[in-house]
């Protein structure tokens, strides 16, 4: 069994693991940019490389162990599709950061119909979560 808590990434993704490490932590929750701003910087290589060596030495590994939540500002499901379109730019970002960092889980509330038909909804993240899939 693996339990953890949800960390910071302030000062750098690595950042991270250190303080998971600090807590006693055998896996981790973060986040992967600010969960505050839909778009980030990108993370610099060394930082990426920080991450991968914080995992080692650490021992965690990251497909199982660290759990990224998704930006609550991410609704794949929004009826209004500028909104829609600006959700998955977002959510795809999310998943191409995790793949950087050979992160396995990711943690998402894929959205909300906002009182509209569920069914159209529904069809909005399958196809989101299908096309980010196919990207990522």
């Amino acid at each position: 069994m693996k339990v953890g808590c949800h960390v910071s990434i302030e000062g750098g993704v690595s950042r991270a693991i250190r303080e998971a490490k600090s807590l006693g932590n055998t896996a981790f929750a973060m986040w992967l940019k600010s969960s505050r701003n839909w778009t980030s910087k990108p993370y610099p290589p060394e930082e990426i490389e920080k991450f991968k060596q914080a995992c080692v030495a650490h021992n965690y590994n990251p497909l199982p162990d660290i759990v990224p939540h998704g930006s609550f500002l991410i609704n794949l499901g929004n009826p209004e599709k500028e909104k829609r379109e600006k959700s998955y730019g977002a959510f795809l970002d999310e998943l191409q950061r995790c793949e950087q960092l050979g992160i396995g889980l990711y943690n998402l509330h894929p959205g909300s119909s906002l009182g509209t038909d569920k069914g159209e909804s529904i069809k909005h993240i399958a196809q989101s979560i299908n096309s980010a899939h196919a990207k990522t």
